[in-house]
């Protein structure tokens, strides 16, 4: 009988210790959610706000362009026109190395944040 007492105290032990294995890897689940997500965010975040503050010093650039290329020569139309120009090259440039510039970039930003790199080196060895 003592056998089976004992056999039963280790049995509820483990079962204790494993609820609380479990609920550690849940936590670290979470924590790890938790710090994936807020890098996303952030990244997102800063990405938008350096898109705006671009498009507002691009904007403003073209503005400043078109009134000086109206008192160089007399017409802001011209000026505009050539603006719009410049900014059809840019976006032709950027469609064209879309891949180098924009979404190899993204990916492997998001691969850092998804797989630490440490935790891959740590598996290969």
């Amino acid at each position: 009988m003592h056998m089976k007492n004992h056999f039963v105290e280790h049995f509820k032990e483990l079962k204790t210790l494993g609820k609380e294995y479990i609920d550690l890897h849940f936590s670290l689940a979470k924590i790890e959610s938790m710090e994936k997500l807020s890098g996303i965010i952030t990244f997102l975040l800063l990405s938008i706000i350096a898109v705006s503050f671009f498009s507002i010093i691009i904007f403003l650039l073209g503005v400043a362009f078109a009134l000086w290329f109206a008192d160089v020569a007399g017409t802001m139309a011209q000026g505009i026109l050539i603006y719009t120009g410049v900014l059809i090259l840019i976006l032709i440039f950027f469609y064209a190395f879309r891949k180098s510039l924009l979404i190899n970039p993204i990916i492997r930003k998001f691969n850092t944040l998804f797989f630490d790199e440490h935790k891959i080196k740590d598996h290969k060895e």
